[in-house]
């Protein structure tokens, strides 16, 4: 017992440490909200599981009922604790869904009603004689912990879809996210499994893995951040500056290999007139992912407020007339959503393949012109297809 009251108060003192370096440093993958709920609420799960340890040794006055609510809020908290791994995973792409808002709060719900019946008629643990904590049946027991996991195992699939279509600058993060998630999710499995097993302190070493991976790439994440486009997180126009005088430096000595595809995403003064600001950027993250996804082993760069450009090479280059028809099929059934409102991503596109004698300005300007015919071309289609679904014959 004194050890794992000495290894409770340990993960309680390392939480603690967390909160205040992050508080001081400011790490970005901290900076929400739900991963500051997730500390506190974790700061006490180990509180009231010392608790419980020291009513059932009688170091701590208590009563009946007392130890009882102790032991409900302990499994209401290891509910919530996944809640808020789930909210800070689904909040990574700011979800704003109404109806998945309210759905996630179901296993949340719940668990709040079998704490409550099992407190009236227990059937999955019990206070039972000199106040020692004990579970009852197994099936029983499942209908408390279950709903955690269910909780788990959402934010993992979360974070593993953003994982597959995120950035490389962004993949860090996510990867990390998912290996303290993991944590979470086999804690839980082998305290279901194994009567006695050191959920909670198991969990902390989860949260020192996930600081200290930030902490040891955060000078790094500086010089990231310099070249970062901070609303969609693909290169800005000082990376690019920077990674085209690397391909200047290409021509000049005659090995140059590439094509560059200038983008621009359509309507976004419309809509950051008619639906606010927030849509439109909204509109230009979703414009970016997609794009990302198109061009994933490619550069792409944001160098203006609907601009985008990206440098094809290597394999990309190989396969751009295949990705190009990948872009012009695959954008007819994006959309970007915003409180609940949806608009069809209209990206405008112009290739242009580098051929010796060219500068890169030249191969830029020769790609932005194509972009702009692109752009007639997608308008002139747009309204065609408005005429025909709104005049009749």
């Amino acid at each position: 017992m004194v050890y794992y009251a000495e290894l409770n108060i340990l993960g309680f003192f390392t939480c603690l440490i967390i909160q205040h370096k992050e508080a001081k440093d400011k790490q970005e993958i901290f900076s929400t909200r739900s991963f500051k709920n997730i500390l506190l609420i974790i700061e006490s799960i180990f509180l009231l599981d010392t608790a419980s340890l020291l009513i059932q040794n009688d170091m701590m006055p208590h009563t009946h009922i007392v130890h009882l609510m102790i032991m409900n809020g302990y499994f209401f908290l290891q509910a919530l604790f996944p809640l808020e791994i789930l909210k800070y995973c689904m909040g990574v792409e700011k979800i704003r869904s109404r109806t998945i808002r309210i759905l996630t709060y179901i296993p949340m719900i719940i668990t709040f009603a079998v704490l409550v019946v099992n407190s009236v008629k227990p059937f999955a643990f019990q206070i039972g004689e000199n106040d020692k904590y004990s579970r009852l049946s197994s099936t029983g027991f499942v209908y408390v912990v279950i709903w955690p996991i269910v909780y788990v195992l959402g934010g993992l699939f979360f974070l593993i879809a953003y994982y597959r279509k995120s950035t490389d600058i962004k993949r860090e993060n996510y990867r990390h996210i998912i290996i303290f998630a993991m944590f979470g999710f086999m804690a839980g499995i082998l305290s279901i499994l194994f009567k006695g097993f050191l959920l909670w302190p198991f969990i902390s070493l989860g949260l020192i893995y996930l600081y200290v991976n930030v902490l040891s790439k955060s000078n790094q994440k500086l010089d990231i951040l310099a070249f970062k486009d901070s609303l969609t997180g693909v290169g800005n126009a000082a990376l690019y500056e920077s990674v085209s005088g690397h391909i200047k430096a290409q021509i000049d000595a005659g090995t140059a290999e590439f094509a560059l595809v200038v983008m621009d995403a359509n309507s976004l003064k419309k809509i950051n007139d008619n639906f606010g600001h927030e849509a439109g950027n909204e509109y230009i993250r979703t414009s970016a992912r997609f794009i990302c996804r198109i061009f994933d082993h490619s550069p792409i760069f944001r160098i203006g407020g609907d601009e985008f450009v990206t440098i094809l090479e290597h394999s990309d280059y190989e396969n751009r007339e295949e990705l190009l028809r990948r872009f012009d099929t695959e954008i007819l059934h994006e959309k970007a959503v915003s409180d609940g409102v949806e608009f069809p991503l209209s990206i405008a596109r112009g290739m242009k393949v580098y051929e010796k004698g060219l500068s890169f300005s030249e191969v830029f300007y020769e790609a932005d012109n194509l972009m702009y015919a692109n752009k007639s071309e997608v308008k002139k289609k747009a309204t065609a297809e408005f005429l025909t679904e709104n005049v009749s014959g």
